[in-house]
């Protein structure tokens, strides 16, 4: 994603009968009408991109939120919303008209910072709905996550390791575990045939990635291990691991 993104501004305004600020007090049988509320706010759209390929990427996990600081330019007041990730879509609360910066950051339900958007300086509208993102241009997020490959092996005496099938390996599942930095280890299966496989969200770090080929009943085939370097800029994917098993 370029840093240097900027979204389009798209204010969209309520009816016109509801959207004119009166400037001079109406006077209705000898009452005065009071002024109108404030109701402006922003529109927040948003998706997830794999880093380095940007291919969409899911909110996948339980919890994964959107936080949006926005700062007051005129009142220096900071407001914050937290929305759902899988939402893909926010509306905050009312806010005073003026220019706010705005901070978008990506987190995990326990707080881990995983992706965030340059801030951006957007100007709300009185009595209308400002948009953070659209639709069809949404604010991305960057984030880096692993892509397993596989492919099984006989080992046999005579013609040597042999592609087979995962039937005919004896094999249902494909095993991930990593784990990285003080954070604690993540096991992912997957059905043997796939071949292919993505991990949930990542921080750059070092890994320890062991790959296992399991039995329908449990019983590891075979068991690899390696460890990885995963940097924010190159999509984490790996070579893919050759299961072997034994005739």
């Amino acid at each position: 994603m370029n840093p240097k993104r900027v979204l389009a501004l798209q204010p969209r305004l309520w009816p016109f009968a509801l959207a004119v600020a009166f400037t001079a007090a109406v006077t209705v049988a000898g009452c005065v009408s009071a002024p109108e509320p404030i109701n402006s706010i922003f529109d927040v759209n948003w998706d997830l991109m794999y880093v380095g390929d940007g291919v969409e990427a899911p909110c996948d996990v339980e919890g994964m939120v959107v936080d949006v600081d926005l700062l007051g330019a005129a009142d220096g007041v900071t407001s914050h919303f937290t929305f759902a990730c899988e939402k893909y879509h926010g509306k905050t609360g009312v806010l005073p008209p003026q220019v706010y910066t705005a901070s978008l950051r990506l987190r995990r339900a326990d707080g881990t910072l995983l992706s965030e958007v340059p801030p951006l300086d957007y100007q709300i509208l009185p009595h209308g709905v400002t948009s953070l993102g659209t639709y069809q241009d949404p604010i991305v997020f960057d984030i880096q996550s692993f892509e397993f490959n596989w492919a099984v092996y006989e080992n046999v005496a005579v013609q040597g390791s042999i592609p087979v099938t995962c039937q005919a390996a004896g094999a249902s599942t494909a095993r991930f575990i990593y784990q990285g930095g003080k954070e604690p280890a993540v096991t992912i299966d997957y059905a043997c045939a796939a071949k292919r496989g993505f991990s949930s969200a990542i921080l750059p770090g070092t890994y320890g990635v062991t790959a296992q080929l399991l039995a329908p009943s449990g019983k590891i085939l075979d068991n690899q291990t390696n460890t990885v370097v995963v940097d924010a800029v190159n999509r984490a994917r790996l070579s893919p691991v050759p299961f072997t098993v034994q005739q």
